[in-house]
């Protein structure tokens, strides 16, 4: 069932440590997924929660300027789209905060197609360019056949190493929920009587060398 009502996330102390973090050599980004309800009132989705087909969704995160971000949608069809990386082309990034610590994006409004099942989300931030990630979803894109089918496995496999090696590192839940949603970049018209704008973040990760949140929406 929807609700138009924010939720919430870790607690704020946690969420200053997060962006403080660059002198302890720590990792951290921001993220929101959100919906518009009969009324058409931005509210967050939370982690697993159930959309249905014709109903809009929106993705916004802001990571360190300096770190290299990607993000990986596997659709409710089991194919593999390398939605947002920092190699793109002509991404038109925002810079937020007065010293440009951040780099806000969004994917914008997109519709939920006819095709049902799990729409999964992958976030990653990274010190380093993940050039095997990059490599793996270009052969995939250009393969047809067993060859596409072979490169799914290991852009899977690719992508559970990462989350593994994050866990066993940061020892944290990969989603984090902040205990209050927050405005970042440029300023949307639209806000809600609950203080949502089309740019809220709603969610943190964390880690040393890598941060990861892996968010699934369920597709009815």
């Amino acid at each position: 069932m929807r609700s138009s009502k924010a939720i919430t996330l870790s607690s704020f102390f946690s969420l200053i440590l997060c962006w403080s973090s660059a002198m302890a050599g720590e990792l951290s980004f921001r993220y929101g997924v959100l919906s518009q309800d009969d009324q058409n009132s931005v509210f967050i989705v939370e982690q697993g929660q159930a959309l249905k087909s014709g109903d809009l969704l929106k993705l916004n995160f802001e990571y360190p300027k300096n770190a290299s971000f990607y993000v990986c949608y596997l659709s409710s069809a089991d194919e593999y789209l390398l939605v947002y990386s920092t190699g793109a082309e002509s991404r038109g990034l925002q810079e937020t905060g007065e010293e440009a610590e951040a780099m806000y994006e969004t994917l914008g409004w997109l519709a939920l197609d006819d095709h049902t099942g799990v729409e999964t989300f992958i976030l990653i931030a990274s010190t380093e360019p993940l050039s095997r990630l990059e490599e793996l979803v270009d052969n995939y894109d250009q393969a047809k056949g067993k060859s596409r089918k072979r490169f799914h496995k290991r852009i899977t496999q690719h992508l559970k190493d990462l989350e593994d090696g994050f866990v066993k590192e940061a020892g944290v839940q990969l989603t984090q929920r902040l205990e209050k949603p927050v405005i970042a970049g440029v300023t949307f018209r639209g806000t809600t009587d609950a203080g949502l704008s089309e740019n809220t973040l709603s969610h943190a990760a964390s880690g040393q060398h890598l941060a990861l949140a892996v968010f699934e929406i369920g597709h009815k």
